[in-house]
């Protein structure tokens, strides 16, 4: 599987061992031992595949049968087969490649679902790569082949969000330098799925969770790539994201033997739902209750309901009441995620009405002035804003959905929308308990259920409804 690492103008490495370089024109330049540079021109033609998917089905009947018609209609029409262990075949019809998106709305047929892009080897492309304080010249996509240990400096995550942080990474893999239209240059790293599990458990729970709470990691999120895989394969440059809006991959290095034990005790085990691969989300802290998926995007999906988060069975109360929900936030309920949530249990920003107007300015784009009021006019099964308004000086704004709520409200975002506003002195509280978008499993209410007793598969059954465990491969 390809993972996209990052996406820069300036990329700084450093090779223990050694690193071979070959460009589009087949150029070749090795590496040894040191740091060197790898630096966007800006220049050059660029060149984009684009490939138009009609349908992505089950069936084969179906499939061959949709082709047929639409060739009769004079369109070039070719079938993806999709294989991935146990799961069943899919069929992926697409037309293409075209130059252009025009192209496609002018050749493709008019049932297209979905547009993928692709980047060429684009040969016409100049990238500097400086090493011992020469530069070189190569061209377009670029292939390392990387012997030993290569650093990738300075991988930012979670960009403009409140757990934005800096990391160097480690490259052990091929991986490929991308050159993009807009100047910047983008990596992306050849990764086995089992191996990449390693340290998404390791980024994304963490070493010092419970090993039944990696367990129930390393199967969400093994679940997430085969999905991913099943569903639009090879029709772009990578399969997965490397950060927070995937989930979060920080390269190779070093694993704990739990580590090693939650991936290899859970090889090839994936959740289905009606033998299909789930959406397998989860978040840092659900904060006492989860969400379900239709408040926080636009998709109902069955499995991805909101639950109480205290072993098994909900709660009769509701945290859509705003009484209820503020004096939620401010007790101390026994849930799962107490234990190991003390960071985001309860946390609060406190703002002036002029400070909050140019937070809502710059997030936003529209200047209401000083902030007079924030009112939450709908919020989800667990409590979370679905639906604010905020009236200022110079008029107000409506705004929806989870991440665009937490955005409007901090210069980087809240760190979930399960929260209350008061007005104390002239300024402005905002309360709240969690961290993340609250839909699937709550990473750190798993690793209290562990804590408790409960095993993997109880917990991922209590997080994803109507699920079930199949081993694929």
């Amino acid at each position: 599987m390809r993972v996209k690492l990052t996406k820069s103008g300036v990329l700084s490495f450093r090779i223990n061992g050694s690193v071979i370089l070959r460009d589009a024109r087949g150029n070749k330049a090795q590496i040894r031992n040191g740091e060197f540079f790898i630096k966007s021109s800006g220049a050059g033609s660029y060149d984009y595949n684009y490939y138009a998917i009609v349908l992505v089905t089950k069936d084969r009947d179906e499939a061959e049968g949709l082709k047929k018609d639409l060739e009769r209609e004079g369109y070039n029409i070719k079938i993806k087969v999709v294989s991935l262990g146990k799961l069943k075949k899919t069929y992926i019809l697409y037309t293409g490649p075209y130059k252009s998106k025009n192209e496609i709305y002018k050749k493709a047929p008019p049932t297209v679902i979905k547009v993928m892009k692709k980047s060429g080897d684009n040969p016409g492309v100049p990238v500097f790569l400086e090493y011992q304080g020469r530069q070189y010249v190569m061209y377009g996509k670029i292939k390392m082949e990387v012997n030993g240990s290569l650093l990738l400096k300075g991988v930012v995550y979670s960009r403009g969000l409140s757990s934005e942080f800096r990391k160097d990474i480690i490259i052990t893999h091929t991986t490929y330098i991308l050159p993009e239209k807009d100047g910047s240059l983008s990596v992306i790293e050849v990764v086995p799925i089992e191996e990449y599990l390693f340290s998404v458990v390791k980024s994304e729970i963490g070493e010092n969770a419970p090993l039944e709470a990696k367990k129930a990691q390393a199967v969400a999120a093994r679940t997430n790539v085969v999905r991913k895989l099943m569903l639009s394969p090879g029709f772009s440059d990578y399969d997965i994201t490397s950060d927070v809006y995937s989930q979060v991959y920080q390269g190779g290095g070093s694993f704990s033997p739990s580590i090693w034990r939650a991936v290899k005790e859970t090889s090839g085990e994936i959740l289905v739902y009606h033998g299909e691969p789930i959406e397998a989300l989860f978040h840092a802290m659900c904060g006492g209750h989860t969400e379900n998926s239709e408040n926080v995007w636009s998709s109902y999906l069955p499995y991805l309901r909101g639950v109480f988060d205290r072993g098994k069975g909900h709660k009769k109360f509701s945290l859509r009441n705003e009484k209820v929900l503020r004096k939620w936030i401010e007790s101390n309920p026994d849930i799962n995620c107490k234990k190991y949530g003390k960071k985001y249990w309860r946390w609060s920003f406190i703002y002036s009405p002029l400070e909050l107007g140019k937070i809502v300015r710059i997030r936003t784009g529209k200047d209401i002035g000083s902030v007079l009021k924030i009112s939450v006019l709908e919020r989800g099964i667990s409590g979370r804003a679905k639906k604010i308004k905020i009236t200022g000086t110079k008029g107000s704004i409506v705004i929806r959905k989870d991440l665009n709520i937490r955005r409007a409200l901090s210069y980087k975002s809240l760190p979930s929308s399960m929260f209350y506003v008061e007005k104390r002195n002239g300024r402005f509280i905002i309360k709240g308990r969690g961290f993340g978008h609250g839909v699937g499993m709550c990473q750190i209410g798993a690793m209290g259920m562990a804590d408790r007793g409960y095993n993997y598969k109880e917990i991922l059954n209590h997080y994803y409804s109507h699920v079930r465990l199949e081993k694929i491969y």
